[in-house]
């Protein structure tokens, strides 16, 4: 038993180390790939007339390539708050929450999609930061992957679960509740299924849609680290239903 603890100790400080590394490094990055945006942004707009198609393209590369490393590298370091930051849970608002969002992204406006609440939604038990995380992330995924030509609808509801007695043996009144978010997108396939919370994991061609293949993984841990679930039904070709098992405020 005493190796164990000690072999457990030495496990838990290393990953500590671990995950302190991988956040330094990533935001270390960000300063210079920043730099790289801004110099080739000047170059774009102030001396584009003097260079050739070729080098025009050139330059359009490494701006898109910055741009997606600095995508990738923000998103690594929104996983690595999730792992490592403290989790007080209080009651949040969902309606309000989910209404500030779509006030905030340009691509929730109804410009550009339709997403309707029907709600009230109730008020949950969890950590407002995380519950951003999770709902940009899926309201985000909802709007982008549809077919082309098509626009995006998205419906978001809630439904009362069972008393989740065993989850919470101190609060035996406590129930859980329901979210779900539905879209019209591609869906996803049945072969899948077991990758889409994987890190890294991309179901669909980067030439078919932009991301990094940590959003829904962000959301896993997210919605783990306040005691809940997250999980999906979905029919490819028309539609994916997201949910998320919260505890009721």
């Amino acid at each position: 038993e005493k190796t164990v603890e000690e072999r457990t100790a030495r496990l838990r400080e290393t990953v500590q180390e671990l995950e302190a590394f991988s956040y330094s490094i990533a935001h270390d990055m960000r300063a210079p790939l920043r730099g790289m945006q801004g110099f080739a942004e000047i170059l774009l707009e102030d001396h584009a007339e003097g260079m050739d198609a070729t080098a025009r393209d050139y330059l359009q590369r490494i701006s898109g390539s910055a741009n997606r490393l600095d995508a990738l590298i923000c998103d690594v370091l929104n996983y690595t708050r999730v792992l490592r930051a403290d989790a007080p849970m209080s009651a949040v608002e969902v309606t309000r929450l989910l209404a500030d969002l779509i006030a905030t992204y340009p691509d929730f406006h109804p410009a550009h999609a339709d997403i309707v609440i029907q709600g009230p939604l109730p008020t949950v038990l969890g950590h407002e930061a995380f519950l951003t995380q999770c709902f940009s992330n899926l309201l985000g995924n909802a709007v982008k992957f549809v077919h082309p030509g098509v626009r995006p609808r998205v419906k978001v509801w809630a439904e009362a679960l069972a008393p989740a007695v065993a989850a919470v043996p101190k609060h035996p009144d406590m129930s859980l509740v329901r979210i779900w978010i539905e879209d019209n997108g591609i869906g996803i396939a049945e072969k899948d299924r077991e990758r889409v919370f994987r890190m890294f994991e991309r179901i669909h061609p980067a030439a078919q849609s932009e991301g990094t293949g940590i959003g829904l993984t962000i959301v896993r841990k997210a919605v783990e680290r306040m005691g809940g679930s997250v999980g999906f039904d979905s029919v490819p070709g028309r539609g994916s239903r997201f949910w998320l098992d919260l505890e009721r405020a």
